[in-house]
Protein backbone atom coordinates (compact mmCIF):
# COMPACT_ATOMS: atom_id res chain seq x y z
CA UNK A 1 0.00 0.00 0.00
CA UNK A 2 1.37 3.38 -0.99
CA UNK A 3 1.07 6.16 1.60
CA UNK A 4 2.12 9.76 1.24
CA UNK A 5 5.24 10.65 3.21
CA UNK A 6 3.31 13.25 5.21
CA UNK A 7 0.79 10.66 6.43
CA UNK A 8 3.32 7.99 7.34
CA UNK A 9 3.39 7.00 11.03
CA UNK A 10 6.78 6.72 12.66
CA UNK A 11 7.55 3.32 14.14
CA UNK A 12 8.85 4.90 17.36
CA UNK A 13 5.28 6.00 18.16
CA UNK A 14 4.06 2.43 17.75
CA UNK A 15 6.82 1.17 20.05
CA UNK A 16 5.88 3.78 22.65
CA UNK A 17 2.23 2.72 22.47
CA UNK A 18 3.35 -0.89 22.91
CA UNK A 19 5.21 0.17 26.06
CA UNK A 20 2.01 1.73 27.41
CA UNK A 21 0.14 -1.45 26.49
CA UNK A 22 2.66 -3.41 28.56
CA UNK A 23 2.00 -1.15 31.55
CA UNK A 24 -1.72 -1.77 31.08
CA UNK A 25 -1.12 -5.52 31.03
CA UNK A 26 0.78 -5.33 34.31
CA UNK A 27 -2.08 -3.36 35.87
CA UNK A 28 -4.62 -5.86 34.49
CA UNK A 29 -2.59 -8.74 35.97
CA UNK A 30 -2.64 -6.96 39.33
CA UNK A 31 -6.43 -6.55 39.16
CA UNK A 32 -6.88 -10.20 38.17
CA UNK A 33 -4.69 -11.22 41.10
CA UNK A 34 -6.85 -9.17 43.47
CA UNK A 35 -10.02 -10.70 42.07
CA UNK A 36 -8.56 -14.19 42.34
CA UNK A 37 -7.57 -13.58 45.97
CA UNK A 38 -11.04 -12.24 46.77
CA UNK A 39 -12.74 -15.22 45.14
CA UNK A 40 -10.56 -17.79 46.90
CA UNK A 41 -10.71 -16.26 50.38
CA UNK A 42 -14.27 -14.95 50.21
CA UNK A 43 -17.50 -16.43 51.42
CA UNK A 44 -18.73 -19.86 50.33
CA UNK A 45 -20.90 -18.31 47.60
CA UNK A 46 -17.93 -16.51 46.10
CA UNK A 47 -15.75 -19.62 46.19
CA UNK A 48 -18.57 -21.62 44.59
CA UNK A 49 -18.88 -18.98 41.90
CA UNK A 50 -15.18 -19.15 41.18
CA UNK A 51 -15.07 -22.93 41.05
CA UNK A 52 -18.35 -23.46 39.17
CA UNK A 53 -18.18 -20.59 36.72
CA UNK A 54 -14.61 -19.48 36.12
CA UNK A 55 -12.94 -22.86 36.46
CA UNK A 56 -15.90 -24.81 35.13
CA UNK A 57 -18.37 -23.55 32.57
CA UNK A 58 -16.42 -20.45 31.51
CA UNK A 59 -12.91 -21.86 31.69
CA UNK A 60 -12.16 -21.13 28.03
CA UNK A 61 -13.08 -17.41 28.03
CA UNK A 62 -11.61 -16.81 31.50
CA UNK A 63 -8.44 -18.83 31.53
CA UNK A 64 -7.50 -19.30 27.88
CA UNK A 65 -8.89 -16.16 26.23
CA UNK A 66 -8.24 -13.59 28.93
CA UNK A 67 -5.26 -14.86 30.89
CA UNK A 68 -3.22 -16.92 28.42
CA UNK A 69 -3.99 -15.33 25.04
CA UNK A 70 -4.85 -11.83 26.20
CA UNK A 71 -2.35 -11.35 29.04
CA UNK A 72 0.57 -13.77 29.27
CA UNK A 73 1.53 -14.18 25.61
CA UNK A 74 1.37 -10.43 24.76
CA UNK A 75 3.33 -9.64 27.92
CA UNK A 76 6.05 -12.11 26.92
CA UNK A 77 6.19 -10.56 23.46
CA UNK A 78 6.42 -7.03 24.85
CA UNK A 79 9.16 -7.69 27.44
CA UNK A 80 11.35 -9.85 25.21
CA UNK A 81 13.55 -8.85 22.27
CA UNK A 82 10.70 -10.02 20.03
CA UNK A 83 9.14 -6.57 20.40
CA UNK A 84 11.55 -5.29 17.75
CA UNK A 85 9.64 -7.30 15.14
CA UNK A 86 6.87 -5.09 13.80
CA UNK A 87 4.27 -7.80 13.08
CA UNK A 88 4.57 -9.26 16.58
CA UNK A 89 3.62 -5.97 18.24
CA UNK A 90 0.53 -5.81 16.06
CA UNK A 91 -0.29 -9.45 16.83
CA UNK A 92 0.17 -8.74 20.55
CA UNK A 93 -2.27 -5.82 20.30
CA UNK A 94 -4.88 -8.05 18.64
CA UNK A 95 -4.31 -10.70 21.29
CA UNK A 96 -5.00 -8.13 24.00
CA UNK A 97 -8.26 -7.22 22.22
CA UNK A 98 -9.13 -10.92 22.10
CA UNK A 99 -8.45 -11.16 25.84
CA UNK A 100 -10.71 -8.19 26.57
CA UNK A 101 -13.46 -9.91 24.59
CA UNK A 102 -12.94 -13.06 26.70
CA UNK A 103 -13.22 -10.98 29.86
CA UNK A 104 -16.50 -9.51 28.63
CA UNK A 105 -17.85 -13.00 27.96
CA UNK A 106 -17.16 -14.44 31.39
CA UNK A 107 -18.05 -11.23 33.23
CA UNK A 108 -21.50 -10.78 31.68
CA UNK A 109 -22.49 -14.36 30.95
CA UNK A 110 -20.93 -15.64 34.18
CA UNK A 111 -23.05 -13.23 36.20
CA UNK A 112 -26.16 -14.38 34.36
CA UNK A 113 -25.20 -18.00 34.90
CA UNK A 114 -24.80 -17.44 38.64
CA UNK A 115 -28.23 -15.82 38.90
CA UNK A 116 -29.83 -18.92 37.41
CA UNK A 117 -27.57 -21.17 39.48
CA UNK A 118 -29.12 -20.30 42.85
Amino acid sequence: MVVKAAKKIEWSLIEEMAQYMMYGLVFDAFLLFLEFMQSIYGSQNVVLGHEAVLMGVFRFPYFWMEIVIGLVIPFIILVSPLKRLKPLIIIAAYMVCFGVYGMRIWWVMGGQYLQSFY
